[in-house]
């Protein structure tokens, strides 16, 4: 047998036996392989060691920042919602056959953004400060679209044309609470109609203003008085023509023009979406609120006599900025000292102090609180009651320590939250983790209720009596809100100590807001300051009365704090150790025929 029959006939065989020789080899090799096999050191915490150092690399990458697609389905959209010319041979199916051309092609059109304006509010015994903040300029200069407090827009077509913008001054308005919206008058800043012009308010916006009522809610709100050459509303085509000639071609926009992604807007496409929606209007298919015009705000039919115009400008008002509100107070204070109920005569006893003016022109200074007892039904102070004298020491004077209120009732089983104790408690299932618990620290008060009768509407005053709040000394608490109440807090020190800036909580103090971790500022916070390097948490967090922000980050495994941490309490004060007591040493008798000499008096030896 030759080799080529020899293969024929058995090569088949010596492939497979190859093969499996060769498979055989492998399988040994695995197995008697060490260094594929685990060592000697089989403990489970090096394995537990290396898994946290993976985990904890894997969560300090950073999420990816994908930028956001361009939107073009919306584009789409609206090229397709937009009326679609029909050929002149078929005008009189779609379109009355009188309709003239769109003269907006032959306009010059700019565009002017006015925006609200925010105003603020804080008490000042007597007066109101407001804080007026005007919007802020963003837009950079641009030829046709500026939201500047004064803009001229002038070009050459035939002649100059130019039109004007720009903002003439405030009005503000003011409500009594149940009452109706009326200008602001009581600043001497006003004109009477509650405009002020824009050159006499101060650079920072604020002002001082009287209070109308003491005891009673304020509520303000304001808006720019604006004038410009603005194109008329649902303006005619003859309207149009005489704007382009007259350069009355300003849209004044209602707040911020949204229409365009950046601050260069494409006005062609522009002029050819207004000439589209006219279209569409006059056929019946689009109605006026749905047009881009309607978004520009409407001139003053009448402006005020107040008000100087041009020939070609109009008067516009900016919307209502957001309202704000404050409860005005006079220079009068009180606080509730001491409730009696129960043993006869029910009755309160209200500390009532003034501030008064140094007729010598020093400092203001407050009156020595006077302890009115008040019963149910009776009002609170009195006109011409003599008090100490602050300004001279030994003196006492007549001071209205009137107050518009009256005592309507007693109660003296109430309840109070002094605190609210924030805790750590381990998180189940996670070992090292922490979570927040918040736990009121309540105790027993006593409340007494005022009411305003020369303000039938206002609401009755809740008021609880001054408590002496010792430090806390309950194990286990990380933090005590409000903070102050950390170190301990004696209410009727503090109120005759400055009655101006005292603050009492009442029944209880704003509680801590919990907010999951996809809820609430946290989320934005992390995603706006990413240089600040916070991992977000696990669990809820607690966000508190002074805007300080609370969780607990897992990866370092410790509380985190925004924007900073609190102050820690201070530290409590060491009593000196008593000494022990010393024996005295009896006193010598003397002798009968001779006497203890004084030891001060008796002479030293030189």
């Amino acid at each position: 047998m030759n080799a080529t029959e020899f293969l024929i006939a058995h090569g088949e065989k010596l492939a497979v036996g190859a093969i499996a020789v060769f498979c055989v080899w492998q399988v040994h090799a695995v197995l008697t392989d060490e260094t594929i096999r685990p060592g000697a050191d089989l403990r489970l915490e090096p394995l537990t060691r290396e898994w946290s150092e993976i985990e904890k690399t894997a969560l300090s990458v950073r999420p990816p920042v994908l930028k956001p697609a361009a939107d073009h389905l919306g584009r789409m959209k609206e090229r397709f919602s937009g009326a679609v010319p029909a050929p002149a041979a078929l005008a009189w199916l779609t379109a009355r056959p009188d309709l003239p051309p769109s003269t907006l092609d032959r306009l010059f059109l700019y565009l002017y953004e006015v925006l609200p304006v925010t105003v603020h509010a804080e008490d000042r015994v007597g007066t109101l400060a407001l804080t007026i903040t005007l919007p802020d300029s963003v837009r950079p200069a641009d030829k046709r679209h500026s939201d500047a407090r004064s803009v001229t827009w002038a070009r050459n077509e035939g002649g100059e044309v130019v039109n004007t913008a720009g903002v003439l001054g405030i009005q503000v308005e003011v409500k009594l609470l149940g009452g109706q919206w009326m200008p602001l008058n009581e600043s001497k800043l006003s004109n009477g109609e509650g405009f002020i012009p824009l050159a006499k308010l101060p650079k920072d916006g604020k002002l001082s203003v009287d209070c109308i009522e003491p005891w009673s809610e304020h509520q303000f709100r304001a808006r720019l008085v604006v004038r410009a050459t603005g194109l008329p509303p649902n303006p005619s085509d003859d309207q149009l023509a005489r704007s382009s000639r007259l350069a009355t071609t300003i849209l004044v926009w209602r707040g911020r023009f949204t229409e365009s992604a950046d601050n260069n807007l494409n006005w062609p496409l522009l002029t050819d979406r207004l000439r589209r929606e006219r279209q569409a209007v006059a056929a019946g298919t689009l109605k006026p609120e749905q047009t881009l015009l309607a978004g520009t705000l409407p001139p003053v039919e009448k402006p005020p006599t107040w008000v100087k115009l041009s020939a070609s400008e109009r008067l516009y008002y900016s919307l209502w900025g957001p309202e704000t509100a404050v409860t005005a107070t006079a220079d009068i204070r009180f606080a509730l000292k001491r409730v009696s109920q129960g043993t006869g005569t029910d009755f309160a006893e209200i500390l009532v102090t003034r501030k008064l003016i140094d007729p010598a022109g020093g400092a203001a200074k407050w009156t020595e609180p006077f302890v009115f007892k008040v019963q149910p039904g009776e009002a609170v102070g009195k006109k011409d009651t003599a008090v100490p004298n602050p300004f001279k020491t030994g003196e006492k004077k007549p001071v209205d320590l009137d107050t518009p209120f009256q005592l309507e009732a007693l109660k003296s089983d109430a309840r109070r939250v002094w605190y609210w104790e924030v805790r750590l408690k381990s998180r189940p299932g996670a070992p090292g983790q922490k979570d927040f618990e918040v736990k009121p620290y309540e105790r027993p008060s006593r409340e007494a209720t005022l009411r305003n009768p020369r303000s039938p509407n206002s609401p009755p005053v809740p008021m609880v009596q001054l408590d002496k709040i010792p430090r806390p000394t309950s194990t286990g608490i990380f933090k005590v809100w409000p903070w102050q109440y950390q170190d301990g807090y004696n209410e009727l020190d503090e109120f005759l100590a400055d009655p101006a800036i005292f603050k009492t909580y009442g029944k209880e103090p704003p509680r801590p807001k919990e907010f999951e971790p996809t809820d609430g500022p946290l989320p934005e916070l992390i995603k706006a300051r990413p240089e600040l390097d916070l991992f977000p948490p696990k669990t809820h967090y607690l966000v508190f009365g002074d805007g300080r922000l609370l969780w607990w980050d897992d990866v370092n495994k410790k509380p985190r704090w925004y924007p900073d941490e609190p102050p820690a309490p201070k530290p409590e004060p060491v009593k000196p150790a008593e000494a022990a007591p010393v024996d005295k040493p009896p006193t010598p008798k003397a002798a009968p025929d001779r006497a203890v000499p004084d030891r001060a008096s008796t002479p030293r030896a030189p």
